[in-house]
């Protein structure tokens, strides 16, 4: 995601994503905020990083939903 600022595309289906159950010391000794974060899914940490914790980016960012029924 840092290397792709200020782009961000999501792609978004009916899943929440994959919980991890733990996350790694070093990334939140480099990241605190996300310590805040403990029980999130992945998306909605990459989602945080990505744009909500730098709101400047928004309007580069774009989300895509899956419709119900859809493919």
């Amino acid at each position: 995601i840092d290397r792709c600022r200020p782009y961000f595309v999501a792609v978004l289906g009916h899943r929440y994503g994959w919980v991890p159950s733990t996350l790694p010391g070093d990334l939140v000794e480099r990241l605190p905020w996300l310590a805040d974060f403990h029980g999130r899914s992945v998306t909605e940490i990459e989602i945080a990083h990505a744009v909500l914790n730098h709101p400047e980016d928004a309007r580069r960012a774009f989300f895509y939903f899956r419709a119900q029924g859809g493919p």
